[in-house]
């Protein structure tokens, strides 16, 4: 059945029920799970220099600290159920895709809801990263 389940995180309230639940259906199945986060790059926007507040490295830095916030959460959920958990933490410019390259290259297998179940969601999702997950490719 499940062996492997992941579990990408925004570090929304939607990310903490995903965590929980999928920490709790690993425990369940007797799988592990990996935590997932994804960090858009450095772009610079402004107009004026003097409105750049981030550097290429202090925007490293604080995502790199965001990150370690989102993905410890998944490992002290995965602590708490008694499931083994690992975390990656990427950056790229659209993370659905980063997810859905993770899950594919990564040592699987990793469980995928199927498409039926991926439609009911998309009321849920409409114009979030997760939502473009679900139409960008099979999942």
């Amino acid at each position: 059945m499940h062996t492997h389940i992941l579990i990408p995180t925004d570090g929304s309230d939607l990310s903490a029920e995903a965590i929980q639940y999928g920490t709790a259906l690993a425990k369940a199945v007797n799988a592990r799970v990996t935590g997932v986060t994804v960090s858009t790059p450095f772009h610079i926007f402004a107009v004026e220099h003097d409105t750049i507040q981030d550097t290429l490295e202090s925007y490293r830095q604080r995502m790199t600290t965001v990150a370690a916030q989102r993905l410890d959460k998944a490992k002290e959920a995965a602590e708490a159920a008694g499931v083994d958990c690992e975390v990656v933490h990427v950056e790229h410019a659209h993370p659905y895709n980063a997810i859905i390259d993770i899950s594919f290259g990564h040592t699987g297998p990793f469980h995928r809801l199927p498409l039926s179940q991926c439609f009911r969601a998309q009321n849920a999702l409409a114009g979030t990263s997760s939502y473009h997950l679900v139409l960008s490719r099979t999942v």
